[in-house]
């Protein structure tokens, strides 16, 4: 997996890890125990996601494919909001979607 090709793919999902992790921090600051524990929860499981998700990119990228674009696409129906410094944070119902389009090189 060239170098390039990992760092685009994972992008997207450290920046959701950064900003569960703010909210995580904001949260244990403020004592505010349900939103720490909602935020730790999606925190952990995008670290998860990430070695997952590097894993099986890996599998593919060395086999010809490489990773064209990588979306993000929102939660939905979102319960509220919270602040973490500079920026709002909405906290969605459904966490949000990672999508990795790929392409295959010719043969």
């Amino acid at each position: 997996m060239s170098n390039t090709d990992a760092d685009t793919a994972i992008s997207a999902l450290d920046k959701l890890i950064a900003q569960e992790l703010a909210a995580v921090r904001a949260a244990s600051r403020d004592g505010n125990r349900p939103l720490y524990e909602s935020s730790s929860i999606r925190y952990h499981a995008y670290l998860t996601a990430k070695d997952e998700i590097r894993k099986a990119l890996a599998g593919l990228l060395s086999d010809g494919w490489s990773v064209m674009r990588t979306d993000v696409l929102p939660g939905l129906g979102g319960k509220g909001e919270y602040e973490v410094e500079p920026n709002i944070c909405y906290e969605p119902s459904f966490p949000p979607t990672i999508v990795y389009i790929l392409e295959k090189e010719a043969e």
